[in-house]
């Protein structure tokens, strides 16, 4: 499990990149890349204000890094934090692009149906979507506990292993055992887990 949690945050990292170079790639014939279009509101050269939804574009580059990092981190120890905010920000980063195409793409026709917008969008929107998937795949793999790993590694009778309770003791001759053994490692007697145990009457 902690090879597929890795290769998510590996994949991550890669879409992160990707959102990153996009920036500074085509976004709009006339207004050029995102950096650009970021910069053009202070020039008055668009509408802007503290509450206007250009002030949103100044978040891409930030879901990036902090997706970037994320992904750095998880590819080492399969664990990386703030999975809740990135989320979050993925959404946010959905309005950000459905916004910017509501108002650039309407300038499309029936030859060009994505109008003046060019690929550095698309790319990004790509590979947000992509980095989307991939959080909502890491929240459904199962958490990697580097001290459980290091503990299943143990033999069964491990007084490390014993000492933590990483063991399963059987009922019939009192012997430890991996907790996700089906039979006794030492009488072979079924062992059942907890759901499975017969009631007493």
């Amino acid at each position: 499990m902690k090879v597929y949690r890795q290769l998510t945050y590996a994949l991550q990292l890669i879409a992160s990149l990707n959102v990153l170079v996009a920036l500074f790639l085509p976004w709009h014939t006339e207004h050029g890349n995102a950096l650009e279009l970021m910069q053009r509101p202070l020039e008055g050269t668009l509408p802007y204000s503290l509450v206007s939804p250009w002030v949103l574009l100044w978040g891409l580059p930030l879901i990036g890094l902090v997706s970037l990092l994320r992904g750095a981190s998880g590819i080492f120890d399969a664990h990386a934090p703030g999975r809740t905010w990135a989320i979050r920000t993925s959404l946010l980063a959905a309005i950000v692009m459905g916004w910017y195409y509501l108002i650039f793409g309407s300038e499309a026709d029936s030859l060009n149906i994505i109008g003046e917008i060019r690929f550095g969008y698309w790319l990004t929107v790509s590979s947000l979507l992509l980095l989307t998937l991939l959080i909502l795949t890491e929240w459904l793999l199962p958490e990697y506990d580097p001290h459980l790993a290091h503990l299943a590694k143990l033999t069964h009778d491990d007084p490390e292993r014993i000492w933590e309770g990483h063991y399963r003791v059987c009922p019939y001759c009192g012997s430890p055992n991996d907790p996700e053994n089906r039979r006794c490692s030492f009488c072979g007697i079924t062992l059942f887990h907890d759901e499975r145990k017969p009631k007493h009457r």
